[in-house]
């Protein structure tokens, strides 16, 4: 992967943003620990908070124009050629045929899913209007589900509840 496509991809897995957000995202609408995009996908203008790496990423990053990830012009196009170009020959390089960069919103999904961050926080983080997308997004891993089953277990009403289901003839 060329080094310039290198603090893209890590934004985007910090900030859960769509590419295309990532990509549009200017300069005057970096507000310190946090940033305003107009969702692409949605149209709305939306305030999310920038986690540590995500203010990381940005704070290394040189401000000359007024995107933040302007390749090599200020065409706002630009980016998402040369982007998606440096993406398809690093995929190839690396034999990657089944994985997207949304993948990585996915990932971010999947990750505070699994750190019990609340559907309904994690649909406003990625920009989502309500929480039914959410569950398309995350995928609980085994410890995750494993704790949660010893969790139900450990309640007793588990217990009681297959008590009163378990069949007579047994």
């Amino acid at each position: 992967l060329v080094p310039w496509a290198r603090p893209i991809i890590d934004f985007v897995r910090a900030s859960g943003l769509r590419i295309g957000d990532a990509l549009a995202l200017e300069w005057e609408n970096v507000l310190g620990d946090k940033i305003r995009v107009r969702m692409q996908k949605t149209r709305r203008v939306i305030v999310l908070p920038l986690s540590e790496q995500a203010q990381g990423v940005l704070g290394s990053l040189s401000r000359e124009g007024p995107y933040v990830f302007p390749g090599q012009t200020t065409d706002a196009s630009c980016p998402y050629h040369r982007f998606w170009g440096a993406v398809r020959r690093a995929k190839l390089a690396a034999g990657i045929t089944n994985r997207t960069i949304h993948d990585l919103r996915r990932t971010l999904a999947t990750a505070l899913d699994n750190a019990h961050v609340s559907r309904q926080a994690i649909a406003l983080l990625l920009g989502q209007k309500n929480t039914n997308m959410v569950g398309r997004y995350t995928h609980l891993e085994q410890e995750t589900l494993r704790a949660e089953l010893e969790t139900g277990q450990k309640s007793g009403s588990m217990a009681e509840a297959t008590e009163n289901q378990a069949p007579k003839s047994l």
